[in-house]
């Protein structure tokens, strides 16, 4: 009994109809390129995120020290800056006197950062948390017009550093407040 075409040809075709060793080798190693990129670029943007959260937890609590000397300042007279720039003076609305000044103080790990700080009726307090790291030799304070020529009292702040978290990010922060009231030596 002789087998017929059909069979024959379906047996073959059963037989053909499977991958080769080297179809799915070739396969197999596009899919584990196209898995290295898309892993590459899952971690580049965990880490882009990562430094964006890390710059935003610095900008606020900077923003908040910042809020706060300003407000303080603007009803604030009688102005006096160090003379390196560090540190001002001045006498609050409601007469005590405060200052602001960047100095250093305890980090993570040991470490001492930069730091902005404010000293009120004796009492001194940190503004700046300690993943903050000033840098000391370029944040500084200016002040115009603090006299009966000079017109009404402007302060420049300068503060610059450096966010110590995961990631390491570089920041540059400048304002000027100007007195809401004249100085008393105005009026």
């Amino acid at each position: 009994m002789k087998p017929s075409i059909q069979k024959i040809n379906s047996a073959r075709a059963r037989v053909n109809s499977g991958f080769t060793i080297i179809e799915i080798i070739v396969s197999l190693a596009i899919f584990s390129l196209v898995a290295v990129v898309i892993a590459t670029a899952l971690i580049s943007v965990v880490n882009a995120n990562s430094k964006a959260q890390s710059l935003k937890s610095v900008t606020d609590n900077i923003n908040v020290a910042v809020e706060n000397m300003s407000r303080l300042m603007r009803l604030g007279t009688d102005f006096v800056i160090s003379a390196d720039n560090s540190s001002i003076t001045f006498v609050s609305q409601d007469g005590s006197p405060i200052t602001y000044f960047f100095t250093t103080q305890a980090g993570p790990n040991n470490t001492t950062v930069g730091a902005i700080k404010r000293t009120k009726s004796g009492s001194t307090i940190e503004l700046t948390a300690p993943e903050v790291d000033l840098d000391l030799t370029k944040s500084k304070f200016y002040i115009a017009g603090n006299g009966s020529a000079d017109g009404q009292p402007r302060i420049l702040i300068i503060i610059k550093g450096t966010a110590k978290t995961k990631i390491s990010t570089t920041f540059s922060i400048q304002t000027t407040v100007s007195q809401r009231e004249l100085d008393s030596t105005n009026k």
